[in-house]
């Protein structure tokens, strides 16, 4: 019999040393009565609110493994009447009670594995990373089951080995930390004891033996897909209603072998026209918006070619056709290569990125874009560092250089940039540099603003009383200024809020803004206010208000110069669930420009989204967006447009790349025109016009070979 040895070791000095803990490698009955061998779990602390304190409610967690698997059954006292959960689209957890284990596969106190459930067993996964936010588009397959009870909850787990890169066998270990959320209580339970006093969450984890698996761990993946669609859409430049049918299909494929190296190969890679984007106001904004990948290619690993400055950027790869990527860890070295031919613009792309480890929590790093097209190329080359001065301190960098040719024309630019950071318990305080040359480009990166040289400093200090009903209080400073490499003020703000978190848990934060901004050879005030508050208090509702005040610039004047307006902004985010089935979210985005008497612009977005949960693998999403950006051609140059469209989906989902999907889309917009018209179409009226229709199939599979 293997044996599944678990030593508690002191992290940083915060968790107290304790003996050797044998654990015997078995199965867990599906049953309550769990086999007497497994190892047993009770001594959670707080995270937050009380950092430290014992649990207010007690959880109880049952560890052991067996040949392909780590098996954690997860026993939470409470009332069941209080209990949030919902049976729910995977990783749509938001607001609900939650458990879950992190597993850091290579104790290298950098980067763990995220498992969390709900108390009905709707998962959520994802990776986290020192020094970046954790990363929830990652999609493992395992399996998970809850259930409520006369007092409380009981979620079960099972994680395959094959799943996770890691070392194994004997002598090797890994860090492990479990976690039980109550939000009604705003409250984060950990074992062992993981506090917000250091600037560390995978180095507190509790030192694990790894098992030792009897295969060699390598795995091979194989992910078809086929996509059939009819459309039609109207092009206005024509003008026409153009007709089409798609029929296309693609491959993902990997393999993963067992000293965590990995090699993915694709083939007209999934596209995600399932996934639809976040509303978001542009017509107000100066610079580009940014909109995350959803593709499933570029999830896996999406988080190690991220750096301090975006230099790569996967959506700016628009129509993949066969691509490569090489991912893994050798001793202290991550590693990872992608290559990709884009038929959009006839391009080739390659970034490279190495990663290596220096200390306990320290790191350097290299990244390096190329992107090739028959008229021209970019490449970019970088190196970047993170080390930690101490339990508190961390100081990151990064220089980068840019190359540029088209046709005859060379240009090379660069980018710096520093960030010092202190994390603490009551003070955090964060300031970064970046210089940016005007002829710095990242062809693949996502980098909205050139030619600046910028600088920035944030600090917030909280009063964290225990008991009552605030969990916490206190003021921010947000600062920021810009000049360009000529020397000229581009802009400056200053921000400080004032933010009380409550017990629900609830928020409410007021701040005032100071600034100005040049645009076009003049400076504008930018000066202004703003109020956020958002609650999930109650059990089936959540909401989430703010309203900001005060001036903005007109950037898109339809003749003469860019002016000045007074400006609001408006968000509203709501979420209700009618059953534990059933749910309503509803946002509504609201920006105003006006000068006096006069208004320059109303932008609305209105959603409505409604999801029906059947069982855990089926579920029916209807979406509606409404957007009316009126613009008044006397003072600005935006078309004044309606749009109204509707995208129904259902969705069979066994697990990540095995699923079923029928959607359709209906988009309707206040075009005037007719086929028998002469002319080009004109805007008129409200959104009667259907301007495209989509009806469409999609299926893959995952074969483990």
């Amino acid at each position: 019999m293997r044996w599944f040895h678990i030593v508690v070791l002191s992290a940083l000095g915060v968790l107290p040393a304790a003996a050797a803990v044998q654990i015997p490698a078995v199965a867990l009955h599906q049953q309550l009565e769990l086999n007497e061998d497994a190892l047993r779990i009770d001594d959670f602390r707080q995270r937050q609110p009380n950092d430290g304190a014992p649990a207010s409610l007690r959880t109880t967690v049952y560890l052991a493994y067996s040949e392909s698997a780590l098996h954690a059954v997860f026993v939470c006292k409470d009332d069941p009447a209080k209990v949030r959960a919902h049976l729910s689209r995977r990783e749509s957890v938001d607001g609900d009670d939650l458990v879950g284990i992190a597993i850091d596969t290579f104790h290298d106190g950098r980067r763990a594995y995220l498992y969390y459930a709900n108390p009905l067993g709707v998962q959520l996964d994802g990776v986290t990373t020192e020094g970046q936010s954790d990363d929830y588009r990652f999609d493992a397959v395992w399996s998970s089951s809850g259930q409520l009870t006369q007092d409380g909850y009981v979620v079960r787990f099972v994680i395959p080995f094959r799943g996770m890169r890691a070392k194994t066998g004997s002598g090797e270990q890994w860090g492990i930390s479990l976690t039980r959320r109550i939000p009604r209580l705003s409250e984060y339970d950990t074992w062992p004891r993981i506090t917000d006093r250091l600037e560390a969450f995978v180095p507190q984890f509790t030192v694990v033996n790894a098992p030792a698996r009897s295969s060699s761990g390598r795995e091979v993946l194989v992910n078809p897909y086929g996509f059939a669609a009819r459309a039609r859409a109207f092009d206005e430049s024509v003008p026409a209603m153009i007709r089409s049918g798609e029929l296309r299909g693609g491959l993902d494929s990997k393999i993963a072998f067992g000293n965590g190296v990995s090699v993915d190969l694709t083939v007209n890679p999934d596209f995600s026209q399932v996934e639809s984007d976040e509303p978001q106001i542009a017509a107000t904004r100066r610079y580009e918006n940014y909109y995350p990948e959803k593709r499933p290619f570029f999830l896996e690993n999406a988080a190690f070619f991220q750096t301090p400055e975006r230099l790569f950027f996967s959506r700016r790869i628009l129509d993949p056709r066969l691509g490569a990527r090489v991912t893994g860890k050798l001793g202290s070295t991550a590693f990872g290569v992608l290559v990709m031919d884009d038929r959009a613009p006839q391009a080739q792309i390659s970034a490279l990125r190495l990663v290596r480890e220096i200390g306990k929590e320290s790191s350097a790093g290299f990244l390096s874009t190329v992107r090739r097209t028959a008229s021209g190329q970019n490449s970019v080359a970088s190196v970047d560092g993170r080390w930690k001065l101490s339990p508190n301190w961390v100081l990151a960098g990064q220089a980068a250089t840019s190359t540029s040719s088209e046709g005859r024309s060379r240009a090379s630019g660069s980018d710096l940039y520093g960030e010092v950071r202190y994390t603490g318990y009551h003070f955090t305080y964060s300031s970064s540099y970046r210089d940016r040359s005007p002829a710095f480009h990242a062809d693949v990166g996502f980098i909205p603003r050139h030619d600046i040289r910028q600088a920035d400093t944030e600090a917030a200090y909280r009063w964290r009383p225990e008991g009552g009903l605030i969990t916490s209080f206190g003021p921010s400073a947000y600062a920021v200024i810009t000049y360009d490499h000529a020397g000229a003020l581009q802009d400056w703000s200053i921000e400080v809020p004032f933010t009380i978190n409550f017990r629900g848990p609830s928020s409410v934060s007021a701040s005032h803004i100071a600034g100005a901004e040049s645009f076009a050879g003049r400076t504008f005030r930018r000066d202004g206010n703003r109020a956020v508050f958002s609650t999930d208090r109650w059990k089936r509702v959540g909401v989430t208000a703010a309203l900001a005040s005060g001036r903005a610039i007109n950037y898109y004047p339809a003749q003469g110069p860019p002016f000045g307006a007074s400006n609001t902004d408006a968000r509203f985010e709501m979420t209700f669930h009618a059953t534990s089935r059933i749910r309503l979210d509803e946002t509504y985005l609201y920006s105003r420009l006006s000068d006096s008497s006069r208004t320059v612009l109303d932008d609305h977005i209105a959603r409505s989204k409604v999801s029906l949960q059947f069982t855990r693998a089926a579920s029916l999403r209807v979406i509606a967006d409404y957007n009316a950006t009126l613009s008044n051609p006397q003072w600005m140059r935006l078309e004044r447009s309606k749009r109204l469209s509707m995208d129904i989906l259902f969705t069979y989902l066994i697990h990540p790349g095995t699923a079923l999907y029928v959607g359709y889309n209906d988009k309707r917009e206040n075009w005037l025109w007719a086929e028998e018209m002469m002319g080009f179409p004109s805007r008129h009226g409200g959104p009667s016009f259907s301007s495209g229709r989509q009806l469409f199939i999609k299926f893959n599979y995952l074969f483990h070979l």
